[in-house]
């Protein structure tokens, strides 16, 4: 016999209402001054945008995705504070997709 998954409308209430909380709580990142590892991406992105090569012209150990990511970020909007911008977004879509599964 197959058992009702469905949230109840207080039931999805309450989710949202904690995800909701969980992302206020990030807000104050938004401006905080970038850390360490952000600064270095964010250092790459720049010599990317400015018609340099990764490990070339700004070294990281890292894989290049991260400072392609950072590059069309700061290429879209080059305030410092677009990085957690973009850290916000993706941990409320990583929450989504844990809800989605669980």
């Amino acid at each position: 016999m197959p058992v009702d998954t469905r949230l109840t409308a207080w039931e999805s209430s309450l989710w949202v209402a904690g995800l909701g909380v969980l992302l206020l709580l990030r807000m104050p990142s938004l401006v905080a001054p970038p850390g360490s590892d952000q600064s270095l991406y964010m250092y790459v992105a720049d010599r990317i945008l400015d018609g340099g090569a990764p490990y070339v012209d700004g070294w990281d150990q890292k894989p290049p995705g991260i400072h392609l990511v950072y590059a069309l970020v700061r290429a879209v909007w080059p305030h410092a504070s677009a990085p957690a911008l973009l850290d916000v977004v993706a941990s409320a879509l990583t929450a989504g997709l844990l809800l989605a599964i669980g």
